[in-house]
């Protein structure tokens, strides 16, 4: 777990130094702190280890906000901390949004990324791909007919994209009562356009 204990804004928050006369100096470590939070969040690809340092991190500076707000009730000194809560709650909303739509968060930036980009929503994508492996369009190598765990893994290899609790989401798209495939819907009348060009 990554812990931000290193930094000099941590280190004079807990320190039983007065803070009142530290103003500009806190100004720069929280300066400081908000790049080394970006940086570790950007360089750590592990969600879960993510999230648990957040977490910790954030619940030591609510702790250190108590203890100053009883020793050092200058407002400015709260504002620091309750900046630096800020930053490290930002970062664990991006969390939410990565797991909440893993397409927006495909990184391109070395040459071993995935073979494509999908543009669309997860929705979309499964709304896709069920109907090809119930009806069996899809085959591993040795012809056996694939799982929809293995199709869901292979959709996730293609576009570099993790798809959480797939059984859910299939699931919830197969119990619409109305418009049940709005994708495949728009899909059907942007090949029909397509078409109709051709015949012109």
């Amino acid at each position: 777990m990554k812990r931000f204990n290193y930094t000099r804004l941590w280190e004079t928050l807990k320190s039983s130094d007065n803070l009142s006369c530290k103003s500009k100096e806190l100004d720069e470590y929280l300066d400081e702190f908000i790049v080394e939070l970006h940086n570790y969040c950007r360089a750590e690809k592990n969600i879960a280890e993510r999230t648990r340092s957040l977490d910790y991190a954030r619940s030591e500076l609510l702790v250190a906000e108590l203890r100053i707000g009883e020793s050092n009730p200058t407002t400015w000194v709260l504002k620091t901390v309750r900046s630096a809560v800020y930053f490290i709650e930002c970062e664990m909303r991006i969390i939410t949004m990565e797991l909440e739509h893993p397409e927006r968060f495909i990184s391109f930036s070395d040459g071993s990324g995935p073979l494509a980009r999908w543009n669309g929503t997860i929705a979309e994508l499964l709304e896709y791909t069920i109907p090809l492996q119930i009806a069996g369009r899809l085959s591993a190598n040795s012809g056996e007919p694939m799982s929809y765990t293995d199709t869901v893994k292979l959709i996730e290899q293609i576009f570099g994209i993790t798809i959480s609790a797939p059984y859910d989401r299939k699931t919830k798209l197969l119990s619409r009562k109305k418009n049940d495939t709005p994708f495949l819907d728009k899909m059907r009348i942007v090949f029909q356009e397509e078409a109709e060009k051709l015949h012109r």
